[in-house]
């Protein structure tokens, strides 16, 4: 009883007639939980947005990389004259066409190590996709139904590289293109 008295006394101290009131430790445990819980809610929010945020980056990588092939197939294929590779009704791996331009033709585009290219007549290799993806599955298929209506369909899957192995960097989506030349 005594200690509980002192502890009163030590809690109400008189400083020139006026009383300062002091926090008891159960209060200070109190707002210590509050504080505690306040910060572990705001550090979960900024943990979720960051795997979203993570996420929309793997996303938009991979959607970037197939509009840019895309476009850049869509182009080289209408302005072709003729298809090489694969034949009418086929399927390939490669794709072979002949266009306009002598030193441009043929123009061929193929998967190597995980990556689109396109070459054109002699020049250098191009690769359109880079090192942030890893392409697989590229196929071309001839839907030709003759000599002036050439079809081609093309078909591919693009992974967001991965190497920290993070659950919310996982992406991977299969495109799809039909293509008629002029």
């Amino acid at each position: 009883m005594k200690i509980m008295l002192k502890m009163m006394k030590n809690i109400l101290i008189c400083k020139k007639n006026r009383l300062i009131k002091a926090y008891t430790l159960i209060e200070v445990i109190l707002y210590f939980a509050l504080f505690t819980s306040i910060l572990g809610v705001v550090l979960g929010f900024m943990t979720v947005i960051q795997q979203n945020k993570s996420r929309n980056f793997a996303v938009s990588s991979v959607d970037r990389q197939a509009s840019q092939v895309i476009e850049t197939m869509n182009y080289t294929i209408r302005n072709a004259d003729s298809v090489n590779i694969p034949t009418q009704g086929a399927q390939s791996s490669t794709l072979s066409i002949n266009v306009d331009s002598a030193p441009l033709s043929p123009s061929v585009f193929d998967l190597n190590s995980g990556k689109i290219r396109l070459q054109e007549g002699a020049n250098p290799v191009k690769e359109l996709t880079s090192s942030d993806v890893t392409v697989t599955n590229l196929n071309f298929y001839n839907l030709s139904t003759g000599a002036t209506n050439e079809v081609i369909r093309v078909e591919f899957t693009i992974t967001y590289n991965n190497p920290d192995n993070r659950r919310e960097k996982k992406f991977s989506h299969t495109y799809y293109s039909t293509i008629t030349l002029r």
